[in-house]
């Protein structure tokens, strides 16, 4: 149950003529904290404070400034502050990061967060550049949302783009992108290119390529608050096709392709198709199809005094092949200026297949040794979903048990909303959702095998009635 809580938000803007604007933005969460064990899991203060705005450079309106600083506290007992500073955005506790590190006695945590950037606006040429660092300290997530900190970095793009016909195209435009990742501890954490170019042809056809790469850098998060490892380099292609949206049947179409190094690799293509027969009905499928390989997939740490070479604990991961399939389906139909029917359903097909299981043999590297193949032992409870591992086979390190990480994850959501506006501003709602779930076969993918077991899952139907009226008129 949540603690008696106060909650808010403000936010004022105001505008500096034609030249740009300011605001500023506040958030204060306020708990009471009486019941012991929420009381280690839950700060009881946290507050935001924040101010941005952009102001143009020159009278055209070309050039632009524009950034934003906050700051951030939270505070609270000294077990709810320890569980933030170990939380995922931060990883207080990684054993090879010299400039964070874990306080346990600490009962408040402050940071940061900024940005600046420049845009050119107008032209055939314009330009983009930004500086931006979010501190490790920096907690806005009570009434907010961060995914990580302790990240600072910079990026460049120049777009030429050209927007009057010439023989074969309608629009045209190339940008190329530089961008550099880094932590606090000055280590890169990423560091890329990228070009993209494309544009509208003159029988409104569009077709556009990216191409980038990024270079292997440090990866600080890869061992969930472990040592450093080698974030693989990446190697990527997007190819997008979308015929002519102005027709009553249009496609948009997309493949997207990537290799990393060490043997990673994703495939993604999907189709947006589109049909229109008459005004008042739309409707629409974009299936998506991925096929993935990852090389090392984060499972779980176990302690371990004799795993010394990373720091008394074992990070065990595995090979994941991965196969998923996508398809929502939308309709909307406006029955009458009043009357109007939106359906919206997803399916979701997902199976996951960890041939290998494996640790981190060493930080600062990518290697990861096989767990009977390279290393120790492994075997596979005949009864229950567990592997219990020997990490060294007959040497000093006992064994220990991990789940079986194979999937097989199947879902099927529909929303259905029948609106009806009986009377200016006043309006009734029929809404159905329904959803359906299961889990057979982990690890196996059989596309007609799998969509059948979906179907053929229960399902929880929830119908609602909602009603909105007008007063005063």
């Amino acid at each position: 149950m949540e603690p008696l809580t106060n909650y808010f938000v403000g936010r004022a803007q105001h505008a500096l003529g034609r030249r740009g604007s300011i605001g500023f933005l506040g958030t204060s969460v306020v708990r009471d904290l009486e019941t012991p064990s929420l009381d280690s899991l839950l700060v009881d203060r946290a507050f935001v404070g924040g101010v941005d705005g952009h102001v143009f450079v020159d009278e055209t309106r070309g050039w632009v400034v524009s950034g934003g600083l906050s700051g951030s506290t939270v505070s609270g007992s000294q077990a709810s502050v320890l569980r933030v500073q170990r939380a995922a955005p931060r990883y207080f506790q990684r054993p090879d990061a010299p400039h964070v590190s874990v306080d346990p006695t600490a009962t408040s945590l402050s940071g940061w967060s900024g940005r600046l950037g420049l845009n050119k606006n107008r032209g055939n040429v314009t330009f983009n550049a930004g500086l931006w660092g979010i501190s490790p300290g920096f907690e806005p997530n009570d009434l907010g949302f961060a995914t990580q900190t302790d990240r600072g970095g910079a990026h460049g793009q120049v777009v030429f783009r050209k927007l009057t016909p010439d023989a074969w195209t309608r629009t045209r435009r190339l940008s190329v992108a530089k961008w550099w990742t880094f932590n606090y501890g000055r280590e890169s954490q990423g560091d890329g290119v990228a070009v993209a170019f494309g544009g509208q042809l003159r029988n409104y056809w569009q077709v556009d390529f990216a191409l980038g790469k990024s270079w292997n850098t440090w990866d600080d998060k890869l061992t969930r608050g472990g040592p450093t490892t080698i974030r693989p380099g990446i190697e990527s292609l997007s190819v997008v096709a979308a015929s002519d949206s102005r027709r009553p049947f249009w496609v948009y179409a997309q493949a997207a392709l990537s290799n990393r190094e060490f043997g990673g690799r994703s495939r993604q293509y999907s189709a947006t198709l589109n049909l229109r027969p008459w005004t008042a009905l739309t409707l629409s499928a974009t299936p998506t199809y991925l096929r993935s390989r990852t090389i090392a997939q984060y499972l779980s740490t176990v302690p371990d005094a004799t795993a010394t070479s990373t720091f008394g604990s074992r990070y065990v991961f595995g090979g994941l092949e991965q196969t998923e399939w996508s398809i929502p389906l939308r309709v909307n139909l406006v029955l009458t200026p009043r009357l109007s029917l939106q359906l919206y359903t997803q399916a979701l097909l997902s199976t996951g297949d960890f041939p290998t299981i494996r640790e981190l043999a060493a930080p600062r590297t990518y290697d990861f040794p096989v767990y009977g193949v390279d290393v120790g032992t492994i075997a596979r409870d005949p009864e229950l979903p567990f592997y219990t591992i020997d990490p060294d086979g007959a040497g000093d390190a006992g064994s220990f048990r991990i789940p079986v990480p194979d999937f097989n994850f199947k879902s099927l959501r529909v929303n259905a909303v029948l609106r009806w506006e009986f009377r200016p501003g006043s309006a009734a709602y029929v809404v159905w959702t329904q959803r359906r779930q299961d889990g057979r076969n982990p690890g196996n993918h059989a596309f007609g095998r799998d969509l059948g077991d979906l179907f053929a899952a229960p399902a929880d139907d929830v119908f609602m009635v909602k009603l909105a009226w007008w007063l005063g008129r």
